[in-house]
């Protein structure tokens, strides 16, 4: 199970490094959302191209700080170049502003709860139309 996580995270961190990547694309939507995980509702952030889908997906894990207006906008990025992206809040509306805290919330993150929150994103862009 930790071996999975880790391997997402990975995923994560290489998707980060992409973003820094230059863009041609003519814009995204972007809304927050929220799906069930569990017996919880999760929180997340959802960009889309500006056009006629169906789309690839990509789910967006938040780094240390939180589902910030970062996130966000690397997500709209992702969505110019023609996916819809779910920026999961795996931080359940909590953000850091200092590396203090951002250590706090990522330490007391529950590695099940975050599975399962993951997972839950995976299957509510499964039952997406676009």
């Amino acid at each position: 199970m930790l071996h999975s996580l880790f391997r997402i995270l990975l995923f994560g961190a290489v998707l980060t490094f992409n973003l820094l990547l230059p863009n041609s694309a003519s814009g995204a939507i972007g809304a927050q959302v929220s799906y069930d995980s569990g017996n919880d509702v999760v929180g997340a952030y959802v960009s889309m191209p500006n056009g006629q889908g169906p789309y690839p997906a990509i789910i967006v894990i938040h780094e240390w700080w939180g589902l910030n207006q970062w996130i966000r906008d690397s997500a709209d990025r992702l969505a110019e170049q023609g996916y819809v992206v779910l920026a999961v809040d795996l931080y359940r509306g909590e953000m850091a502003d200092n590396p203090e805290d951002a250590n706090r919330l990522s330490r007391s993150l529950p590695g099940q709860q975050a599975t399962n929150d993951l997972k839950a994103a995976f299957n509510y862009l499964k039952s997406r139309q676009d």
